[in-house]
């Protein structure tokens, strides 16, 4: 291998790039050894997280894989519309998929926690309240962190990596700080609470100098779908809500595990119907937005009108 100029801009590039995608791991890492204070809090933070890391490794870690590549091939080209039009067609999608999954963590975050970890010592230590606490927070925060890997393409495609590592290393600090502060009075939650808040920090830090920069545009379409996803998803929880008191004695503890996850895996499929029809109802979404982001991921590019009435290339 020789050391050339390209190479010694990739590892440039590269660095900072590698600090910036494992924020997740070194707040990780902080949460755990504030919370090493308390006993079972590390435990408590660790249940949580291994089902918080589902939604948030499967959307948040697709999107990004797939929106930098072709933010790249816009911008090289010179595509600077075509650019702006796959941010903020990633974001909807992105929102699209994680309101509802962040909803169902904040309204079903005990019953799906019984279901996965409620037996043995587990249940002997009535561990279920202060994890499915924890897990109703992370809900709170993982829109922000999914966000986070769609934003973060729009500054690594301009081949600015040490923008989102300044934002990584100031939301550490929020990290650090907030949880310094709550832990004392909340315990593990506090640490929760305080990734929850340094995650939307980074996420606004990042769409804020995206915007500053000419680099993120207003989008009509987008700014109209938001409130109405927010709204379907607000539907959903509300109708969880309701349902799992309703479903109290299939969900209790006693229950038998496979009246547990019958009635829990209806619940969630009803409440993901529900979601789908009052989306596609009020406009948040429609079969194109969803087929434009499927195709994205496997065929070559097309050219399709979008809501706005331009022309999409995908």
């Amino acid at each position: 291998p020789k050391m050339t100029p390209n190479v010694k801009r990739l590892l440039i590039l590269a660095l900072p790039a590698a600090i910036t995608g494992g924020i997740t791991q070194i707040n990780q890492l902080i949460g755990t050894a504030i919370a090493s204070a308390q006993d079972s809090a590390v435990s408590s933070l660790a249940y949580a997280d291994r089902i918080y890391q589902l939604p948030l490794g499967v959307v948040g870690v697709a999107v990004a894989i797939v929106l930098l590549p072709e933010l790249s091939r816009a911008l090289k080209s010179g595509n600077l519309t075509e650019a702006a039009n796959l941010q903020n067609r990633s974001v909807e999608f992105t929102l699209f998929l994680t309101l509802p999954a962040a909803a169902a963590m904040l309204v079903m975050s005990e019953p799906i926690v019984g279901l996965v970890y409620e037996r043995g010592a587990f249940a002997a230590n009535n561990s279920t309240p202060i994890v499915a606490a924890i897990l109703a927070i992370f809900g709170l925060g993982l829109p922000a962190f999914v966000l986070i890997k769609a934003f973060t393409p729009g500054y690594f495609a301009r081949e600015d990596t040490r923008t989102p590592m300044i934002f990584a290393a100031i939301s550490v600090a929020v990290n650090i700080t907030t949880a310094l502060t709550l832990f004392p009075q909340m315990g593990a939650p506090g640490i929760a609470v305080a990734s929850a808040v340094a995650g939307w920090v980074n996420a606004l830090m990042l769409l804020g100098v995206l915007i500053r920069r000419g680099h993120w545009g207003r989008d009509v379409p987008l700014m109209r779908r938001i409130p109405r996803l927010v709204l379907s998803a607000a539907v959903m929880g509300a109708a969880l809500y309701f349902a799992e008191h309703w479903f109290a004695a299939q969900l209790a503890s006693g229950s038998p595990l496979v009246v547990k996850a019958t009635t829990l895996l209806a619940l969630v499929a009803g409440g993901a119907l529900l979601y789908f029809v009052t989306a596609f109802a009020t406009g948040g979404a429609d079969f194109g937005m969803i087929r434009r982001n499927v195709r994205r991921k496997g065929s070559p590019p097309v050219s399709e009108p979008n809501d706005s009435g331009s022309v999409d290339k995908h």
